[in-house]
């Protein structure tokens, strides 16, 4: 609800204070759900045999603002053709379309910087990114990363689908966070809730078999 904390926080208090008699005031809640963020991880999905990793940019601010803030989290790249300033949010599905892992750097920096996430599933999966992880350097490009060049291993499409589910539902293309650590707990709960919806949606419409690789969280987002 809303575009922000305030907003949710609003919701939550005038509709759901039965539920919760123990809120605690807005600014002690924004710490608490930021200290838990760790547990977040429990939510995460297993690595597959084949993985795919991709990135998503991610606003923060208005290109005109941009050097107002010494320390902003904030850098200038170009976004589908057009001049943006935020990060860039680096996801790894597995075949179910479930987050396995996930990092974020400004979005100025290089898609190489995300080789961590890849190493760390070395011999658990296979990762398929697409040419921008292409690196001059060939000693530094992890064993277990399979570059795909423009047309080939179209199952990659799918994390485009999650990307633009999260887009959707979870209004993700533009945030305003100022700090790291209420930045990372953001993705990391928008992890951890897509995880639970794709698995809710498979039980909710019964899918098994070939059909249990769909994602449709669309329903979630009325």
């Amino acid at each position: 609800k809303g575009t922000g904390f305030k907003g949710f926080y609003r919701w939550i208090s005038r509709d759901y204070l039965s539920l919760f008699p123990n809120l605690p005031e807005r600014s002690r809640l924004s710490r608490l759900i930021t200290r838990y963020a760790a547990l977040c991880a429990e939510f995460l999905g297993e690595p597959s045999f084949f993985t795919i990793i991709d990135c998503y940019p991610i606003e923060l601010i208005h290109p005109r603002r941009e050097g107002r803030a010494k320390h902003s989290l904030a850098k200038k790249s170009k976004d589908k053709g057009r001049w943006a300033v935020g990060i860039k949010l680096c996801g790894v599905i597995n075949d179910f379309g479930e987050i396995v892992n996930f990092g974020w750097q400004p979005m100025n920096r290089h898609d190489q910087v995300f080789y961590p996430l890849v190493s760390a599933l070395n011999g658990q999966s296979i990762v398929m990114g697409d040419w921008g992880f292409r690196s001059a350097k060939k000693d530094s490009i992890p064993e277990n990363l399979k570059l795909c060049k423009k047309g080939t291993w179209n199952v990659r499409m799918q994390v485009e689908t999650a990307f633009s589910l999260v887009t959707r539902i979870m209004n993700l293309k533009h945030m305003d966070h100022r700090q790291e650590a209420y930045l990372t707990a953001h993705l990391a709960y928008v992890a951890a809730v897509f995880n639970i919806l794709l698995a809710w949606s498979r039980e909710f419409f019964g899918w098994t078999g070939e059909d249990a690789f769909r994602m449709h969280l669309v329903s979630f987002s009325l």
